[in-house]
């Protein structure tokens, strides 16, 4: 169960990328002294410390706490990303920046991916790609598909591409929302591409690999895609 302290951090949060709390919005006595949202001063302090981490906001002597400009935000933070995909007039915008990341980062992790992987890593794929094919409905099929990339970004043996991975599952995970649906051959088709990926990478063909994650990741008018865009 979600804390009270998460609650807000959440609350918070979402009110400052929606604009809720607008850049510059200095916030009252009430506010930081937890008053208003029922926690003590310790807790409320803790809950700014964690929003201040991520650039969402900054403490000025004299003046308080303040929110920062977009611009100094954490965009890299997966809870920044996730708040800003679930933000109607931010979602558009937010998940074309992350597919530009991800056809920039995903095809070097693939090819990296095939000449680091070891026997778990290939293990772990294929059991990613098995829950997409037997899964019956579409968060099923969508967790598998974040297992399958975010393995991908494990075989890399580079803990930055791991740690762009947290970015990855934010995107997939969001996009269960939608609710277009593929046909079955649609389905297949999408099921094919990730295989080859996962084959290239086996064989340790790194520029295969490369290209095949690519193709992928450009299927973005696919209608399977609509449903993961993965």
């Amino acid at each position: 169960m979600e804390s009270t302290h998460s609650k807000i951090i959440e609350l918070i949060g979402k009110k400052i990328i929606s604009g809720y709390f607008p850049e510059g919005y200095i916030f009252s006595n009430r506010e930081t002294s937890g008053e208003d949202f029922g926690v003590s001063r310790t807790a409320i302090r803790e809950v700014l410390k964690i929003l201040q981490s991520k650039g969402l906001i900054e403490s000025r002597t004299k003046v308080g706490t303040a929110v920062r400009p977009k611009s100094d935000w954490n965009m890299l933070d997966p809870k920044v990303l996730e708040w800003r995909l679930k933000n109607p007039l931010q979602n558009q915008n937010a998940m074309a920046e992350l597919e530009e990341i991800r056809r920039a980062f995903e095809p070097k992790a693939a090819a990296l991916a095939a000449q680091y992987h070891n026997s778990e890593n290939i293990q772990k794929m294929m059991k990613a790609l098995r829950g997409m094919a037997y899964s019956t409905e579409k968060e099923d099929m969508a967790q598998c598909d974040v297992a399958f990339h975010t393995e991908i970004m494990k075989a890399t043996n580079n803990s930055l591409y791991v740690a762009f991975g947290d970015l990855i599952t934010v995107g997939l995970q969001n996009l269960i929302l939608n609710d277009m649906e593929a046909a079955p051959v649609e389905v297949e088709l999408w099921l094919s591409w990730h295989r080859e990926i996962a084959e290239a990478i086996e064989q340790s063909n790194g520029e295969l690999a490369e290209e095949k994650m690519l193709f992928l990741l450009n299927q973005t008018n696919h209608p399977a895609d609509m449903i993961l865009r993965s």
